[in-house]
Parts: structure tokens; C-alpha cells; sequence
């Protein structure tokens, strides 16, 4: 056997004996769990600025959670539009966090929505009201 192919079968044996451990070692030298097959989930949640309960409608646009996520997966939450209730508008104005890489944990998305009078629509009835 030639020296190249030696050596290269001495560094095949030592990957294939790496590879059957199942645990790893920190930077601190510390074991953890080979992760390598664990996955994690982003959940999400909304909530009103001040006091009080988001409607049905808002609660809808809530994104489901999301599982299976791996290690180094990124995930980028999405934006909403004005919601129109009655005579209130509810407006989307920011998620705790925009965008989360998984790295060894769960994460947990909270948006925040801000209820606002419609004035527009109080105008028209006002004026409809003085029409009448």
C-alpha cells in the first residue's frame, strides 16, 4: 500500500469514529446533545397597545406556529394591514422582534396593535345626520 492511500484511510477511519458520537463538546468544553436533529418552533401572539382585547377579526390574522425549524433557519415575520371594525381602526405597529435565526431554542413573536377612532367615518355620519 502506498503512503497517500495509508494515510488516507487512517482519516477516514477517525471521520467515520467522529461521526458515531453522540454527544459534542462546547467551545467552553463543556458535553451538550448532538442538536443535529432536534428541531424548534417560532409561536406567535398579538396584543393591544394600552388596554383591552383585540377583536375576532385581528385575532384571525394571527400566523399559526411554525415547528420543524432547524438550527441557523431564519424566520421573517410579515407585516398587516389596517383592520376597519365599526367605527374603530386597528392598526399593526410592530413585532417584539422582526426576524429570529433558531440557534439551539424556541422563539416567541408578540405583535402590537393600536386601536384608533375612525374619524372619517364619524365625519360622513355627522354629516349625513345633518343632512337629515
Amino acid at each position: 500500500m502506498k503512503k497517500p492511500e495509508k494515510i488516507l484511510i487512517v482519516i477516514m477511519t477517525l471521520l467515520m469514529s467522529l461521526s458515531c458520537f453522540s454527544r459534542v463538546f462546547a467551545d467552553d468544553g463543556s458535553q451538550e446533545e448532538d442538536t443535529a436533529g432536534t428541531t424548534y418552533s417560532a409561536r406567535y401572539d398579538f396584543v393591544l397597545e394600552g388596554d383591552g382585547d383585540l377583536p375576532e377579526e385581528v385575532m384571525a390574522l394571527l400566523p399559526e406556529t411554525r415547528t420543524g425549524l432547524k438550527n441557523g433557519t431564519t424566520v421573517r415575520n410579515e407585516t398587516f394591514s389596517d383592520v376597519e371594525i365599526d367605527e374603530s381602526v386597528y392598526s399593526f405597529l410592530y413585532w417584539s422582534v422582526d426576524e429570529f435565526t433558531i440557534n439551539g431554542s424556541d422563539v416567541q413573536f408578540t405583535g402590537t396593535w393600536k386601536k384608533r377612532k375612525d374619524s372619517r367615518k364619524n365625519l360622513i355620519r355627522q354629516e349625513i345626520s345633518r343632512m337629515i
